[in-house]
């Protein structure tokens, strides 16, 4: 008479192999399965909001590439672009400086001066500048604004 398929096994490869194959996993290897998907998922939201906050920016300073003349409305309008621009992010770290020198461009093409900006801005305009970008970003964003230089999207 042939032994049973499952005695077979046991014979074959040893009693541990039966026992090793019910046991599933130990809760140290649960518990680092659950952390990788929890890892997983802060990323991937962190990536999905990062992604979604650029395309908001991005979106704003679309909005000025058509002819305006500069106005006060127009100048309020870049000055929520600079708020923007100034805290890209949710936690409120780093700066856009892409966005920075656009808006100093733009500031130039259309003739709207630190004043106007300042005049819209909630806050210190300047003190804001000065400290969301470096001593060389700052005299870049002025030479810009002035028109001793010329930024566009493709020099990022």
């Amino acid at each position: 008479m042939p032994l049973p398929l499952v005695a077979t096994a046991v014979a074959h490869e040893g009693a541990g192999a039966v026992k090793r194959a019910g046991q599933g996993l130990s809760p140290t290897q649960l518990r680092n399965a659950g952390l990788l998907v929890l890892g997983l998922a802060v990323v991937g939201v962190g990536i999905w909001q990062g992604k979604k906050l650029i395309e908001g920016i991005e979106s704003k300073l679309k909005a000025f590439n058509h002819d305006r003349p500069g106005n006060k409305g127009y100048a309020t309008e870049m000055a929520s672009v600079f708020v923007a621009a100034f805290n890209p992010n949710w936690f409120g770290w780093g700066t856009d400086e892409k966005a920075v020198f656009e808006l100093a461009q733009q500031m130039y093409d259309r003739g709207i001066g630190i004043a106007d900006i300042d005049k819209a801005y909630s806050g210190d305009f300047v003190k804001d500048l000065e400290s969301e970008l470096d001593p060389d970003e700052l005299q870049r964003f002025h030479r810009i604004r002035r028109g001793e230089e010329i930024y566009t999207t493709a020099q990022a």
